[in-house]
């Protein structure tokens, strides 16, 4: 079982839903398509060099954890200075 509908590719094909989830959020939302999706990767790597591919990849993950990372801090503040500002609010 495949789970694609004939002539539907634009949603069941992981490549077009992206694109046109990214221009949604662009267009209509004004934000980054990130915020509503995971970050997925496609890549092809030959077996051989999965070590090598790893390595690699490496300062990339690293990179992205610490991005995350700043942002859930980032959203805890907006969190509690809606929460502040709520409660002086008479």
């Amino acid at each position: 079982m495949v789970n694609h509908f004939e002539f539907h590719g634009h949603l069941t094909e992981k490549s077009k839903l992206f694109k046109n989830l990214t221009d949604y959020a662009l267009n209509n939302l004004r934000e980054n398509v990130f915020n509503y999706i995971p970050l997925t990767f496609f890549v092809e790597i030959d077996v051989h060099k999965t070590k090598m591919f790893a390595k690699a990849m490496l300062p990339f993950f690293n990179s992205f954890y610490a991005l995350e990372d700043n942002k859930k801090k980032v959203v805890k503040y907006y969190e509690k200075l809606d929460e502040h500002l709520a409660g002086s609010v008479p």
